[in-house]
């Protein structure tokens, strides 16, 4: 998850200016990315967001808060067998 985020910002960093149209290319990029590691069954539930305040966009600086929960799976299986006559 971390190497997916880092890697797709580093293809942002020193591209442009900071503005409302490059940080929505990278939300829609790594929202893609997020999507196809929820297909390969790593992360369920992902949600990204990026913001900045007009300080930080002085400076070239953002935020990017990321949270998903782990993929179901399954961790503990408890199996009850019944005989009868």
């Amino acid at each position: 998850m971390i190497d997916t985020i880092c890697a797709r910002a580093d293809q942002y960093e020193g591209q442009s200016t900071l503005d409302g149209l490059q940080m929505t290319s990278m939300k829609s990029a790594m929202d893609e990315d997020m999507v196809a590691l929820t297909k390969r069954g790593y992360i369920s539930k992902s949600n990204i967001t990026i913001s900045t305040t007009q300080a930080q966009q002085n400076t070239g600086k953002t935020n990017l808060y990321c949270t998903y929960s782990p993929a179901d799976q399954l961790v503990q299986l408890l199996a009850f067998v019944g005989l009868g006559r």
